[in-house]
Order: C-alpha cells, then structure tokens, then sequence
C-alpha cells in the first residue's frame, strides 16, 4: 500500500445527496503518524440532525 496518494470524494467536485454518506479510514503502523491535508474542503450538517 502506498504512504503518498491523493483520495477524493466519489461525487467531487458535487455534493452527495440527503441520504448518501462518506466515510474514509486511514491505518498506519505503531508508532507512525498520518498527515492528511485537504486542498478544498467543504462539510454540511444534515437535515433533522
């Protein structure tokens, strides 16, 4: 697996509808520390939460 990529969100640049959700799991080794940086980043509450 590689330490350096790039991920993006299945629908970006266009948002997810009501009832869709993302959801992203980053593992690394002990003692390993995870940098994620985000180049545009864009979050909104759902309704009725």
């Amino acid at each position: 697996m590689s330490k350096r990529g790039e991920f993006l969100s299945s629908t970006y640049p266009g948002t997810y509808l009501p009832w869709q959700s993302c959801n992203y799991s980053f593992v690394g080794l002990p003692g390993e520390r995870i940098h994620i940086r985000f180049r545009d980043l864009v979050l909104f509450k759902r309704p009725n939460q």
